[in-house]
């Protein structure tokens, strides 16, 4: 884990997920806390080393890998914690994220962990888009839904911090099914994304680049393909479940915790809203059970 600086004001902390950390003088904001107190314990000592003092701490959005760590931060320096509107109860209520990945019921006891339920973090200011100044920092907050209702990237001084807008392709590869809740609103980025110019992009999960173009049209290609193999696999009526597990097989994924298969569930469910949404399947029902078909009209 080390600092790496873009520029003279901008940084990022490889910390598991990568960290954005800006600043003006000694003062600093960080962009994220990774996902448990220990290694926000080793980003702290990190950020201390280069003498530089904390103000606040932005997060992007209310996944655990990116909150894990915030309560431990906040309670250290007593500094505020900021986020969007839409992700401020999620970072706050957090074992909310496995109550409504299990369908609005209390989940099971192994879905209460680490990566699905973050520490409770009380969340101090609350961000609209736009340019402002933030605790002496003239930011732009960039709304980037999508992947959350809610998520925002940072732009400041040239470098765009992306959080979880863009994945690399061998993280995209890796998890076959990534999680997006509504792939409207991620496209929708992702073509915004393609028109803006910034010196630096940071993405959470991949490597620092200048030029996004190449990554953005992976991701949009991604997420087309996984549509297209959705479309593919409802010529006949599928409940959910059987066509999750079509795509497993097509993808040679492997389930090997509920966890993982209720996050691998709501991202079909995702692409399935976008697909009915867009008047591409439909629903029907065989037998009382809710499926799901490909529009013959």
């Amino acid at each position: 884990m080390d600092i790496h600086f873009l520029s003279k004001e901008t940084a990022f902390i490889d910390a598991g997920v990568n960290l954005g950390l800006i600043c003006s003088g000694e003062k600093a904001i960080l962009i994220d806390a990774g996902i448990e107190a220990s290694v926000a314990k080793k980003v702290l000592k990190l950020i201390n080393e280069k003498n530089l003092k904390l103000s606040g701490l932005i997060l992007t959005h209310a996944h655990a890998d990116h909150t894990g760590g915030a309560a431990y931060i906040k309670n250290s320096l007593n500094i505020p914690v900021i986020s969007s509107f839409q992700e401020k109860p999620f970072i706050e209520h957090p074992h909310l994220e496995p109550f409504y990945l299990f369908g609005g019921a209390t989940p099971l006891k192994t879905m209460e962990n680490k990566f699905l339920q973050a520490p409770p973090c009380s969340v101090d200011i609350c961000l609209e888009p736009g340019k402002q100044d933030l605790l002496g920092f003239a930011v732009d907050v960039i709304p980037l839904s999508g992947h959350t209702p809610g998520q925002i990237g940072i732009a400041y001084e040239g470098t765009l911090y992306l959080a979880d807008a863009l994945f690399a392709p061998e993280i995209l590869a890796k998890h076959g099914l990534p999680y997006f809740v509504n792939i409207e609103a991620a496209l929708d980025t992702l073509d915004k994304l393609l028109q803006s110019a910034y010196d630096f992009y940071v993405p959470s999960h991949g490597s620092m680049v200048q030029n996004p173009v190449k990554l953005i049209l992976a991701n949009k290609k991604f997420l087309e393909e996984l549509l297209d193999m959705v479309l593919s696999h409802v010529e006949k009526p599928q409940t959910a479940t059987e066509l999750l597990g079509k795509i497993f097989r097509e993808k040679n994924l492997t389930i090997n915790n509920p966890g993982q298969f209720y996050l691998m569930q709501a991202s079909l469910q995702g692409l399935l809203s976008y697909l009915s949404n867009t008047g591409k399947i439909n629903v029907v029902y065989c037998d009382n059970l809710l499926c799901w078909q490909r529009n013959q009209s």
